[in-house]
């Protein structure tokens, strides 16, 4: 994670013995700590440790886990574009993040692999920056786009597709084709006229 920036976490699936409810204390190893199930923080030191979290019942059982932790100044930057975002169901959208670039603060840095999320279900991971995608069914999908560099940190990204039915697009094309059949018919008399009139000549005194 980035220096500075928020980070979530979110404590799941977590449950009493008889039912009662939990609470949760989270310590974040740079000197403050606070609770809840959910918590964000911001931290404002690079390094790495872990984040514990002590889950507690009404008994006062105890349950306790840790998350690694690892701040740097800046993750990998991600540049996606999608050869189109408004598709018919059944269409093919080309993703390229080759933009995206990994920090310079460390050396020989490179971004090295590229998962992708299209929000319908389907995930994939490469190596290249670039790849396909069809969307078989009408709907707006977000699609994310994790970059991860040589330090196996990631860097994301997201962008929206509109996929519509078939019958919308159709729709849209006759809806279209009657503007431009209304304006023709609205424009013929004054082109009638001005034909019957012909060009006017202006002349000087």
């Amino acid at each position: 994670m980035q220096v500075g920036q928020p980070v979530t976490y979110t404590a799941v699936n977590g449950h009493a013995y008889n039912g009662g409810p939990l609470s949760y204390t989270w310590n974040f190893g740079d000197a403050t700590s606070t609770t809840g199930q959910r918590v964000t923080h911001v931290f404002h030191q690079i390094g790495n440790g872990f984040v514990a979290l002590i889950v507690q019942d009404q008994r006062g059982a105890r349950a306790y886990t840790t998350v690694p932790v690892t701040v740097v100044t800046q993750l990998p930057i991600v540049r996606v574009k999608a050869s189109s975002t408004q598709i018919v169901a059944g269409g093919t959208v080309t993703f390229d993040a080759s933009n995206s670039t990994a920090p310079l603060d460390r050396p020989d840095n490179r971004i090295v692999s590229y998962q992708w999320d299209f929000g319908d279900g389907t995930q994939l991971t490469t190596t290249a920056p670039v790849t396909r995608h069809a969307f078989a069914t009408a709907g707006t999908y977000t699609v994310t786009i994790q970059a991860t560099d040589r330090q196996d940190l990631p860097g994301t990204a997201t962008l929206t597709v509109t996929v519509m039915p078939p019958f919308v697009v159709q729709l849209l094309w006759w809806l279209s084709l009657g503007v431009i059949l209304v304006s023709l018919v609205l424009l013929a008399p004054q082109a009638a006229r001005w034909l019957r009139r012909g060009p006017q000549r202006h002349g000087t005194r």
